[in-house]
């Protein structure tokens, strides 16, 4: 992935993991250590959404409208009416690409 790690003018991993704490990355009572960090940047590269804790509304409320989506349509429902599948969604990518712009104004990288 690349830009993900610059050895030249990137941070070093303590000030990293400092900052990500700082932001609501890391929830802890006392300063994180480095493994904390790799482990939510392992985690997010896998696929499992790494969010500050500053983002818990906003991603609770998009996951909770994914799971509506996905129950919608093992019923059946998102089909039979395109209109309301579009907006549906439209709500849906909504929700996606505003948490996405409250996340990337966060990102620590």
């Amino acid at each position: 992935m690349p830009g993900l790690i610059n050895n030249r003018s990137g941070m070093y991993l303590d000030d990293a993991t400092h900052y990500a704490w700082e932001l609501g990355y890391i929830c802890s009572q006392t300063r994180p250590h480095i493994e904390e960090l790799l482990e939510l940047i392992e985690m997010d590269l896998f696929g499992d959404y790494v969010t500050s804790a500053n983002d818990a509304q906003e991603a609770e409320a998009f996951y909770s409208a994914e799971e509506c989506r996905h129950e919608l349509d093992r019923l059946g429902i998102l089909g039979r009416n395109e209109t309301q599948m579009k907006q549906v969604e439209s709500a849906i990518n909504q929700w996606k690409e505003q948490l996405n712009e409250k996340t990337l104004q966060r990102r620590i990288f």
